[in-house]
C-alpha cells in the first residue's frame, strides 16, 4: 500500500464477461453461473434491482477492459519508442525521440521521432496502436486522423500485433483506404 492509495485487488476472471451479456456468464464455470442464476440474473425479465446490480458489476468489467486496453497501448508505445531509438542509435547528431503521449494525450500522436530529409532533421510523428488480437483491431480518434492528414508524409502509424510482437508501419495514404468518409 502506498500512502493515500490502496493496492488494486485482482478482479475475478468472469468480470469482463459481464460486458458481453448473460450468455457469456452462462458459459463460464458452473459455480459462477449458479450464483448468477440464484440471484435472478437469468430470469427472462429480471427484477429492476437485479438489472441495476448487473449493470454495476458490468461497469467494473468495462473498467478492467479499459485498463487492459490502456496497458496494451502503453506496451505498444514502449515498443515503438525502443524501435525508433534503435533506428536512430547509430546516426550522428540524431535528436532525442520523445514519448509525447506521456506528457499529453491531445497531441494526436504518441511518439515524436526524427528523419533526415535533405540533410536536415525533420520531425516524424507516430501514432501507436497495439492489439493482442490477431489480426490487430484498432480505432482512430478524429484528432488522431486530423493530425495525420495535417502532417501527411511526416506522420506514420505503428500497428503492433502484441500477440506475435510484430510491427506494421502504415502510411497516412494507406490508412486513408481504411478510414470511413465523414458525411456528417
Amino acid at each position: 500500500q502506498v500512502i493515500g492509495l490502496t493496492a488494486r485487488t485482482a478482479a475475478p476472471t468472469w468480470l469482463p464477461l459481464l460486458c458481453s451479456g448473460r450468455e457469456a456468464i452462462r458459459a463460464v464455470d458452473t459455480d459462477v453461473a449458479t450464483c448468477f442464476e440464484r440471484a435472478g440474473a437469468f430470469d427472462p425479465i429480471p427484477d429492476q434491482c437485479v438489472i441495476d446490480w448487473w449493470d454495476e458489476l458490468a461497469s467494473l468489467g468495462y473498467a478492467d477492459d479499459d485498463l487492459a486496453k490502456m496497458s496494451s497501448g502503453r506496451e505498444a508505445e514502449r515498443l515503438s519508442l525502443r524501435h525508433e531509438q534503435e533506428r536512430l542509435a547509430n546516426v550522428p547528431d540524431a535528436p532525442e525521440v520523445v514519448w509525447k503521449s506521456l506528457d499529453s494525450n491531445v497531441a494526436g500522436y504518441d511518439i515524436q521521432s526524427w528523419q533526415l530529409l535533405g540533410g536536415s532533421w525533420s520531425p516524424r510523428y507516430i501514432e501507436v496502436k497495439g492489439s493482442k488480437r490477431s489480426p490487430p483491431i484498432l480505432f482512430l480518434t478524429r484528432n488522431e486522423w486530423n493530425t495525420a492528414v495535417r502532417h501527411g508524409e511526416a506522420y506514420a502509424f505503428h500497428v503492433w500485433d502484441l500477440h506475435h510482437l510484430r510491427l506494421a508501419e502504415v502510411s497516412v495514404e494507406h490508412m486513408a483506404t481504411h478510414v470511413p468518409t465523414d458525411s456528417g
